[in-house]
């Protein structure tokens, strides 16, 4: 059995869109506050381009966790 952690953020932008990004391998034990500061840190750095523009409001977080559980076939 695998589990898989993704933390799923959606901002908004300059032109009103919404904009996804998806972190993999996300830790376990993360908190709101952690995660209210990185999406304000990722706004401020304005490292990711977007046809939206850039990042101007954070509108949803969620931690995506996916088990897989595989089957022996023959």
């Amino acid at each position: 059995m695998s589990i898989t952690r993704t933390l799923s953020l959606t901002f908004t932008t300059v032109s009103n869109k919404n904009q996804s990004i998806s972190i993999s391998n996300a830790r376990p034990d993360l908190d709101n506050s952690q995660v209210n500061q990185a999406m304000t840190s990722l706004m401020a750095s304005n490292v990711f381009a977007s046809s939206g523009g850039n990042l101007t409001g954070k509108k949803a977080a969620q931690l995506v966790i996916r088990e897989v559980q595989p089957f022996v076939v023959a």
